[in-house]
């Protein structure tokens, strides 16, 4: 992906790749997740993220089950914190009371600090409700990028299409100002989805609070989004 901000341009490039166990693995399931991604701008503010992680997970009950990952991440960027790699490992449980509920919470630690994962799902017969939490290092090309990899579908897996273009769209999001500066974004996302016979539709709610890592400042977006089909 390449971006522009003002007189400066940047390119960035990624790559990741993941294995996971099979069908015979159901009740200690595992993955193994390895991503590297380099972003470099004219100003020289170049950064390079690495990094690989094994998750594995166990079942005490039906209902309840632990989760736990370790690996470590190689950066370099530009940054005022003491270190910018290091080892990662994250612990917690998950809750599936039922074949159509599942909650995941995680305590995490990287290396700009301690932090949470939450991610939670109700099905009905024809609504979907989701919730998730997340903190990641990220630059604004970088994101740009995971929009471009991941097209948007609704919580039933089907296409979310523009009723006038026709064209299947992407969850706009309010970003903050374009900047090569590496930033932690701690992200905050829930959403209601609902399919009948002849039409669906989606009600989602976004809160993104980006922490710059060089200048320590911070910015707050919320996006807000409907639509129907």
């Amino acid at each position: 992906v390449d971006t522009s901000a003002g007189t400066s341009t940047g390119d960035t490039q990624r790559i990741s790749a993941l294995v996971s166990s099979g069908p015979h693995f159901s009740r200690l399931p595992w993955s193994i997740s390895s991503s590297r991604s380099r972003t470099s701008n004219d100003s020289g503010n170049d950064s390079r993220f690495s990094n690989v992680e094994g998750t594995v997970r166990y079942k005490f009950t039906r209902e309840w089950g632990a989760v736990a990952s370790a690996g470590y991440e190689s950066n370099d960027f530009q940054t005022s914190q003491d270190d910018d790699s290091g080892p990662i490992w994250s612990a917690g449980l998950t809750w599936t009371p039922t074949p159509r509920t599942s909650v995941e919470a995680r305590y995490r630690s990287r290396c700009f600090g301690p932090g949470f994962f939450l991610s939670a799902s109700h099905r009905a017969r024809r609504m979907v409700f989701t919730a998730s939490y997340d903190e990641e290092l990220t630059t604004s090309s970088e994101t740009f990028l995971q929009r471009q990899l991941i097209p948007l579908v609704d919580a039933f897996g089907d296409p979310i299409v523009d009723p006038i273009s026709g064209d299947q769209v992407q969850l706009p999001i309010a970003r903050e100002t374009l900047t090569e500066e590496v930033q932690v974004q701690k992200q905050l996302r829930a959403s209601a989805s609902y399919q009948g016979r002849r039409m669906s539709s989606s009600v989602s709610v976004s809160r993104t609070i980006s922490e710059f890592q060089l200048t320590g400042r911070e910015e707050e977006s919320f996006g807000p989004k409907v639509s129907s089909s």
